[in-house]
């Protein structure tokens, strides 16, 4: 499968899902979106992003399991203990500071937390092995800046943490960890770059992904609350002012950070005075004053295809993610590979057992067949999508389980429930139930396919 037709397929997955995701994510959103617009910066990893990095590369590695009994040691890590109280704190923590909803816990299980938590000391145990340190008074100082920006003030944000049963601290501790983890990433990943002749590339080759589609306009908009205030800004575009400058200025819609951008919009979607409006505009052209609900707007319609200058930036960090996202993924597993981990939380599941013959010739499968065992709500299920699809494409045999709508899956049901680890995504090999947990690395899943064959 091309390149074009991998990452396409990427972002309306991803679309969808997100469409889902997000609906039960409302606590402290705010405060996180001030909290990452002031860490964001140009080094390639920003460390509000590790956690969300680290956890999708979580699960993704082989580790040795042994079950011991220390029942109060969940691992150890190159002799560095987690105890069970610290991963129920941190776990607890995690969701508390993310704003997960506790169904959340379905997909980011206990299990698959703690080796998020196994990533992050076997970094922070590098970053000490390299020299790399980070002086506590900076770290005061960014979380100072921080909770500045964001709409809480520090006092209401530490109520906040003590009605949830944490403290500064926790806070401190936590955002530590990732500064010192960014500073080893961008010290190891610097030289990622991508060109703006990459990204050029990029976009002539996916111009169908920046083109309104059958049924839809790209439209703007400035919202205002009184009508006095739509006839000024109206006036000021009718004698040559920039839409989008008065729209970041004027707007008091969400959009105005964006210039009033609304996107590619469908019948349907607006209400009805708006859509009226909208639809009976020609491209780069601006509308009169539109009453609603929601106060006073004016309408400009804009070229169906969105220009290179637009996207460049976000083009650019998208392809400059997913290089990381790799780079990462082979990073870990190469430490990991030279490390001694013992995980004894969790259940220890069985694999290496012998397939009953019936579970091929019933369900037409070989012993060299991978099950893709995934949910359609699952962020991380939606990014390995494309990853099995590529891998597809090159001969690989994957059978696809979804358990949302129950599709494929009776076979797992049937003959792999043993091994089931309770969450999505997860890959069995059909000829001796070997698996892995988590999203993984396009090279991790090839090499697991191949270790099946």
């Amino acid at each position: 499968m091309d390149k074009k037709k991998i990452i396409k397929n990427k972002i309306k997955k991803i679309k969808n899902i997100n469409k889902k995701l997000h609906k039960g994510i409302k606590q402290h959103k705010k405060f996180l979106k001030a909290a990452k617009k002031n860490i964001k910066s140009k080094k390639i990893m920003a460390a509000g992003g590790l956690i969300v990095i680290l956890l999708i590369l979580a699960v993704g590695f082989n580790l040795n399991r042994f079950l011991l009994d220390q029942s109060n040691i969940a691992a150890t890590i190159n002799g560095e203990k987690v105890t069970m109280d610290e991963l129920d704190h941190e776990y607890d923590f995690f969701f508390f500071i993310m704003g997960y909803p506790e169904s959340y816990k379905q997909m980011i299980t206990k299990e698959s937390f703690l080796e998020q938590m196994i990533n992050e000391r076997l970094l922070i145990q590098k970053a000490v092995e390299d020299g790399i340190s980070v002086l506590d008074k900076e770290v005061d100082e960014k979380l100072e800046k921080m909770i500045s920006n964001s709409p809480v003030s520090k006092d209401q944000f530490e109520i906040q943490l003590n009605t949830a049963g944490f403290t500064m601290k926790d806070l401190f501790d936590y955002y530590k960890k990732q500064v010192i983890i960014s500073e080893l990433l961008n010290k190891s990943f610097s030289d990622i770059r991508v060109s703006n002749e990459e990204a050029k590339t990029y976009y002539n080759e996916n111009k169908d992904l920046y083109t309104a589609g059958e049924g839809e306009i790209r439209l703007r908009h400035i919202l205002v609350n009184t009508k006095p205030e739509a006839k000024e800004i109206l006036e000021n575009l009718k004698s040559g002012e920039d839409f989008i400058g008065l729209a970041r200025e004027e707007s008091i819609g969400p959009s105005s950070v964006e210039g009033g951008d609304l996107g590619f919009v469908s019948k349907g979607q607006m209400v009805k005075e708006f859509e009226e409006v909208a639809f009976k505009l020609n491209e780069n052209q601006i509308s009169e004053i539109v009453k609603t609900q929601y106060g006073y707007h004016i309408i400009k319609r804009e070229s169906d295809l969105i220009k290179f200058t637009e996207v460049k930036n976000t083009i650019i960090n998208t392809l400059e993610t997913e290089r990381q996202k790799q780079e990462l993924g082979e990073y870990l597993e190469d430490i990991k590979e030279r490390s001694d981990i013992v995980i004894n939380f969790g259940q220890a599941k069985t694999s290496g057992t012998a397939v009953p013959g019936s579970c091929y010739n019933d369900y037409g499968l070989s012993s060299d067949t991978v099950i893709f065992y995934h949910a359609d709500w699952c962020p991380h299920c939606s990014r390995m999508i494309s990853v099995v699809e590529e891998l597809e494409g090159e001969g690989y045999k994957f059978h696809w389980a979804e358990t949302s709508s129950g599709e494929g899956e009776e076979v797992v049901d049937s003959c792999f429930g043993d091994v089931l680890q309770g969450g999505v995504p997860q890959f069995i090999c059909t000829g001796n139930k070997d698996y892995k947990l988590g999203e993984i690395s396009e090279e991790s899943l090839r090499k697991f396919a191949e270790s099946c064959q």
